[in-house]
């Protein structure tokens, strides 16, 4: 999980959170509240993973040329390897997660434990673990602990046996399995922990609430409930009598909520938790935008407004220009790194042409004609037609592009690097349909730059293939490409 979805996590737990104590903890609504609470944390934990893609309306004016492109990797020199926060966060989540899991496992095994050590009992279909040991009762699951002596002598109070029946009968141990499991792996949330505080509270009013319903005699109850709150902890997911919520149980047994209100604070609740839900939701959309498609198509789809922006000719057609285009890439093979950079530098300024206006590799460029003007063929691609082809799934890299980005800054090597300040390249390969990358071209004034960014593409995809594109159901070649911008500072080659 990425920065942004714990971010997004941590946001929807805290807007349920808040919504439950400022509109419905302080009101009898019990039972509305408790699958509240389960369903907050349910919510906080499928949003971060519920994305929807948002298509962006494309401007055929203005629109030249549809690529991938991914933002721009932009880090600084490093003379000497940085403390790896990264792997130390890493480790530090997963030792953490280990122990809860590993109490988690315990507290079950200790239960179940005891379920088969001691003797049992069966009254009224209720199952009762009679202990050596004299201890408040408490519940888990099917079964309620009690001290076997007390409990075959009739000498616990029937309020204390009540209680514990309720929550066996409301099936709490579940909700509290459920909330230690969530905990074991987000227990870096504390508003979970606040959640698992709420659900544990509201299980004591749910089981209080049951009790005086039998009994009717609140003053007994509660003198009942202090004589016991000294009792002792028994285990992380049992049900007990004594839960030190006393002045809150108090207040909550003698609360009145009208029906009418009840009514107008769960409508409340649920209208603020789909709104909760619906902002999260938007919060992890995003856009999307079709930016794969062939070299021929992508020359044809350039409009005499876009060119005229390219070019100082208002005259020239478009055949020609992608004639100029052909003998600059002819030059480029025949010429060095700095001349390439040279004539790169020179269309730019000119305006007459852009680097994006040059393919990835460079083809075999047509003999242009000696007799004025027919127009030039276009050079072949050295892969396969279809290879640019429009998509109806575009390719993914499978840690997604933030990981690829993390991937070439872990694998790019500084010192390799001849130069200093802000250096620049545009990286682009294609994908092929079984999701081998190929034809790596690295374009830049900075030769050494150029070599170690397609040596680390190399390194990267050598490892781990992309997810290649599809159209009608079948994979695809695509063209990927991305800016790359890198800041150096005392830089030495080696």
């Amino acid at each position: 999980m990425d920065s942004s979805k714990i971010i997004l996590l941590l946001g929807i737990s805290f807007l349920c959170w808040l919504i439950y104590k400022l509109v419905l903890a302080d009101h009898k609504l019990f039972v509305f509240n408790r699958f509240f609470l389960l369903g907050a944390v349910v919510i906080s934990l499928v949003i971060p993973f519920i994305q929807i893609d948002i298509a962006q309306e494309n401007n055929p004016v203005t629109r030249t040329v549809n690529l991938y492109y991914i933002q721009e990797v932009i880090i600084g020199k490093a003379p000497q390897p940085s403390f790896n926060w990264y792997k130390i966060v890493t480790y530090s989540y997963i030792i953490i997660t280990a122990f809860f899991i590993i109490r988690f496992i315990l507290g079950i095994l200790q239960i179940t434990h005891r379920v088969y050590k001691n003797k049992k009992k069966t009254v009224d279909n209720i199952h009762y673990i009679l202990l050596d040991n004299k201890q408040i009762p408490y519940c888990f699951l099917n079964y309620i602990f009690v001290p076997g002596e007390d409990f075959l002598h009739k000498n616990i109070e029937s309020e204390i046996l009540q209680h514990e029946q309720a929550h066996l009968f409301q099936k709490h141990t579940l909700d509290v399995m459920f909330i230690q499991l969530v905990l074991a792996f987000a227990w870096f949330n504390p508003f979970f922990w606040l959640i698992k505080q709420s659900i544990t509270a509201n299980h004591e009013f749910l089981a209080d609430e049951h009790t005086l319903r039998l009994s009717k005699d609140i003053q007994h109850y509660r003198k009942l409930i202090i004589s016991k709150t000294m009792a002792p902890y028994h285990n992380q997911f049992a049900s007990n009598f004594n839960f030190l919520l006393t002045k809150k149980r108090f207040i909550m047994m003698t609360k009145q909520t009208s029906k009418n209100k009840v009514r107008f604070l769960k409508l409340s609740g649920a209208t603020l938790l789909i709104a909760a839900t619906a902002f999260g939701i938007s919060m992890n959309a995003k856009e999307k935008e079709s930016v794969t498609t062939s070299l021929t198509a992508k020359l044809d789809q350039i409009t005499d407004a876009t060119l005229a922006l390219t070019s100082t000719k208002s005259d020239t057609t478009k055949l020609e220009r992608k004639a100029i285009i052909s003998k600059k890439i002819e030059e480029l093979n025949a010429d060095t790194a700095t001349k390439r950079a040279e004539i790169i530098k020179k269309y730019n300024k000119s305006g007459e042409l852009k680097n994006s206006d040059f393919p990835p590799a460079p083809p075999v460029p047509p003999v242009p004609p000696a007799t004025p003007p027919a127009p030039p063929t276009l050079p072949k691609a050295p892969i396969s037609p279809d290879a640019y082809a429009k998509v109806d799934k575009e390719a993914a890299f499978p840690d997604g592009i933030e990981g690829f980005r993390n991937l070439f800054i872990h694998n790019f090597d500084n010192s390799k690097i001849d130069g200093k300040g802000i250096i620049k390249t545009t990286a682009s390969y294609i994908i092929d349909k079984d999701g081998t990358v190929k034809n790596i071209v690295a374009i830049g004034p900075n030769e050494s730059f150029n070599t170690e960014v397609k040596r680390t593409i190399e390194t990267i995809v050598a490892k781990k293939k992309w997810i290649p594109a599809q159209l009608n159901g079948q994979n695809i070649a695509s063209l990927f490409r991305f800016p790359i911008t890198m800041a150096f500072e005392e830089t030495k080659k080696l």
